[in-house]
C-alpha cells in the first residue's frame, strides 16, 4: 500500500510506513473521538435551539412594547393636518407567516398587518384623509377580502375620505382592495382590471405513471380529495371547482359594482379576466382619473376640505422589525427571482384574485 505523505509502497501488513512512519490506515474522527463529536453535534443543537428561542422572545418583547413599528415617514406638505399614505405592494397574503412560499418575498403585503396600520391611523385624530397606495398582481382572494373589510369599517367608523391611488400594477385583488375608497386615481402607465379568480395546481398523475409511483390516499368522502396532484379531476369534480370558482367571482363582480356604483350585469361584460390600460380603465368606468401621486393628494385634501396637509406614509418596519423577521430560510431564498417565489405551482391549491403577470 502506498503512504499517502511520501509514496512509498508498503506491504499490506504494515500499520505505519516503513520510510516515514506515517499511520497507514487512520482512525477515522467520529470512531477515533465519539464522545467530542457527539459533544460538538449537541452543542449545535443547542445553539441554535437557543439563537431561535432568543429571536422569538426578542420579537414577542418588541411587539408587545411596540419597539418594532416606525408608526410614520413623512414625505411631503406641511401643517397639523395629516393625509396618511399606506402601501398595498406586492403579492397580498393573510399574515407575514402565510403559508407558500411566496411568503418567503420581500415583496408582499400582509392583511394582519393593514388591520394593525388602519388601527394606528384611526387612533390619530390629526389624519383628515387616507390615500392606498396600491402596486400589487393581487394575491389571496381570503385576504384581499379581509383588507377591504378592514378599509370599509375605517371609512364607516371615522367618515374621513379615501382615496386609491394605482401605481405600476394594480390588478386582480389590486384592484380588489381599491373598491373601499371613494375616488380612485390611476397612473398614465397602471395595469389593472383582470377581474376574476383562479385555482391552479400541477398533476404529477402521468409522470408518476410512467415511474411507477403510487400515491395511495384513505378518505372519508369521495370527494375529500379534491386537486390532487396525483390524479385527473373527474367531470363531477370539474363542476364543484368551478363553481367555487364561480361563487367567489360573484363576490368580485359585487365589490366593483358596489364599490364603483356600476350595473351587475355590466360589471360581468367588462370582468373576464382581462388587464386594462388606465385609458381603458377610464373608458371602462373602472376609475375616476389618470394622474400622478401629486394628484391623489390633491384630491384627498379636495374630499376632507383642507388646503394644507402634511403626508406621512403609516406602517414603515424600524430596522430592528426588519432585523426580527429575518429567518434562516428566507435568508437563504432571498436572492430567488420574484417570478420563482410567487408562482401558484409552489403553493397549496388556494383560490386567488392574482393576475399571471
Amino acid at each position: 500500500m502506498k503512504c499517502r505523505k511520501c509514496s512509498f509502497e508498503n506491504i499490506k501488513e504494515n500499520k505505519f510506513c516503513s520510510n516515514c512512519g506515517t499511520e497507514l490506515y487512520p482512525v477515522p474522527f467520529y470512531k477515533k473521538h465519539p464522545i467530542k463529536l457527539a459533544l460538538s453535534l449537541t452543542s449545535i443543537f443547542f445553539f441554535v435551539l437557543f439563537f431561535y428561542s432568543f429571536i422569538s422572545a426578542i420579537n414577542q418583547i418588541g411587539n408587545d412594547l411596540s419597539l418594532t413599528q416606525k408608526s410614520q415617514g413623512y414625505i411631503s406638505g406641511k401643517g397639523e393636518n395629516k393625509i396618511a399614505v399606506i402601501n398595498i405592494d406586492g403579492i397580498i397574503v393573510e399574515t407575514f407567516e402565510s403559508d407558500g412560499i411566496s411568503s418567503l418575498s420581500d415583496n408582499y403585503t400582509s392583511a394582519r398587518e393593514i388591520k394593525r396600520i388602519l388601527e394606528e391611523i384611526r387612533n390619530d385624530n390629526s389624519v383628515k384623509a387616507l390615500i392606498l397606495r396600491v402596486n400589487s398582481p393581487g394575491g389571496s382572494a381570503a385576504a384581499s377580502d379581509e383588507i377591504l373589510s378592514e378599509i370599509k369599517r375605517y371609512k364607516s367608523e371615522t367618515k374621513l375620505p379615501v382615496v386609491a391611488y394605482l401605481a405600476d400594477v394594480a390588478a386582480s385583488g389590486g384592484y380588489y382592495v381599491a373598491m373601499g375608497s371613494d375616488k380612485i386615481i390611476t397612473n398614465p402607465a397602471t395595469i389593472t382590471g383582470s377581474i376574476g379568480v383562479i385555482l391552479s395546481y400541477l398533476s404529477f398523475k402521468e409522470l408518476a405513471d410512467k415511474y411507477g409511483v403510487k400515491h395511495i390516499v384513505y378518505k372519508s368522502g369521495e370527494f375529500k380529495n379534491l386537486a390532487d396532484s396525483f390524479s385527473v379531476p373527474t367531470e363531477q369534480e370539474a363542476k364543484i371547482l368551478q363553481s367555487v370558482i364561480d361563487d367567489t367571482y360573484n363576490t368580485f363582480v359585487k365589490a366593483v359594482s358596489e364599490g364603483r356604483e356600476l350595473d351587475e350585469s355590466y360589471v360581468r361584460k367588462i370582468a373576464d379576466g382581462r388587464i386594462y390600460s388606465a385609458n381603458q380603465a377610464m373608458e371602462a368606468k373602472l376609475v375616476d382619473e389618470i394622474g400622478n401621486f401629486e394628484n391623489s393628494i390633491a384630491l384627498a385634501k379636495k374630499l376632507a376640505n383642507i388646503t394644507e396637509a402634511s403626508v406621512f406614509e403609516y406602517g414603515q418596519k424600524s430596522f430592528l422589525d426588519e432585523l426580527l423577521q429575518i429567518s434562516l430560510p428566507k435568508l437563504a431564498l432571498k436572492f430567488l427571482p420574484n417570478q420563482l417565489t410567487t408562482l401558484p405551482a409552489f403553493q397549496k391549491p388556494q383560490l386567488l384574485y392574482l393576475a399571471n403577470l
